[in-house]
């Protein structure tokens, strides 16, 4: 299940080419929905 979700992620990336793992990560969080990764800026255990 995990690749075939993985897929789909990368599938609505329109680069298929990286200079750096950063701008493929950066892609691909720019991708996922918010209730996927969290709302920028959290972390867990604060507060």
């Amino acid at each position: 299940m995990y690749d075939s979700c993985m897929q789909t992620v990368l599938d609505r990336i329109d680069d298929k080419q990286f200079d750096s793992p950063d701008e493929a990560q950066s892609s691909i969080y720019n991708t996922i929905p918010v209730e996927g990764v969290g709302e920028p800026g959290q972390s867990e255990g604060e507060g």
